[in-house]
C-alpha cells in the first residue's frame, strides 16, 4: 500500500474456507498452480497493471501438505529483484520468522479468519489466523495506484491480464485498511465472527470492504467495487 509517494501501513482481513480436495491432483500437489518452487494457490495478491509481479510485493496463498491432501497452511510469495520465492508459515527460514508464532494447520471445508498487516516503522509484515500470531517477514512492498488487487486468483499476462493459480473454496468479508490494526483489533475481528459489520464498527481508515452479500460492491463507501 502507498500513501502519496511513500509506502504506508496497511491491513488485509478475510475469511477463507479452503477445499483442499478440489485443489489437489493425484500426486498430492495443486495442479497448474506453481508459484516459485512450490505448488500453491493465491488467496489475495497485488500485481502491476500489466500482470508483472510488484517488486518487493507480497501475495497470500495456501499450500497443502504433500503427505496429506486434506490439510494445509498459509504461505507467502515474495518478489525481490524480479525473483519470487514462496514460504509456508510452518517453516522457519531466512525469509519467514515464526520463532514466536504458532502456525495454524487448516483443514478442508472449515472457515478460518486470516489477517496480514504491514508496519512501515519496523518494515515487517505480520500474519494471523483466527486471532493467533503466525510469524513475520520483511515487507518493503510499494504499491502504485495503477496496480491490480486480486482476490482468490493471481493475475498474469499483458493486456488483458489472465487469472491463474485460482483458489478452490470460499472467501468472504474481505477488508483493507490503510493502517496496521493492533493485535487486539485483529483478535476482536475473529471473535466477532464472519457476520460482523466491519463498515459500521471498524470503519476508521477502511479503504475497501467486500462482504459479497449478493454483489461485489465496496461497502466502505470508497467505491472500490470488485469485478467477479
Amino acid at each position: 500500500y502507498f500513501d502519496g509517494s511513500e509506502a504506508a501501513d496497511y491491513t488485509v482481513s478475510f475469511w477463507v474456507r479452503p477445499d483442499f480436495e478440489t485443489m489437489q491432483d493425484t500426486d498430492g500437489n495443486m495442479p497448474d498452480t506453481e508459484i516459485g518452487s512450490h505448488e500453491a494457490c493465491i488467496v489475495f495478491g497485488v500485481c502491476a497493471a500489466n500482470g508483472d509481479p510488484v517488486e518487493n510485493g507480497t501475495q497470500i496463498g495456501i499450500d497443502t501438505e504433500a503427505s496429506n491432501a486434506g490439510v494445509g497452511y498459509l504461505n507467502f510469495n515474495f518478489t525481490d529483484n524480479g525473483s519470487s520465492t514462496t514460504h509456508n508459515i510452518n517453516v522457519d527460514d531466512a525469509e519467514w520468522d515464526n520463532t514466536d508464532g504458532t502456525p495454524t494447520q487448516m483443514t478442508s471445508n472449515n472457515w478460518y479468519h486470516v489477517v496480514y498487516k504491514r508496519t512501515v516503522s519496523d518494515g515487517y509484515g505480520y500474519a494471523y489466523v483466527n486471532g493467533v500470531y503466525q510469524g513475520k517477514h520483511v515487507d518493503n512492498g510499494f504499491y502504485a495506484a495503477t496496480d491490480l488487487w486480486s482476490i482468490g486468483t493471481d493475475l498474469d499476462g499483458v493486456g488483458p491480464v489472465d487469472p491463474t493459480n485460482n483458489f478452490a473454496g470460499l472467501l468472504d468479508e474481505v477488508a483493507v485498511w490503510k493502517t496496521a490494526l493492533s493485535e487486539a483489533q485483529i483478535q476482536s475481528l475473529y471473535i466477532q465472527g464472519k457476520y460482523f459489520n466491519i463498515a459500521a464498527n471498524m470503519g476508521t481508515n477502511l479503504v475497501a470492504y467486500w462482504n459479497f452479500d449478493n454483489n461485489s460492491n465496496d461497502q466502505s463507501g470508497n467505491n472500490n467495487h470488485a469485478t467477479i
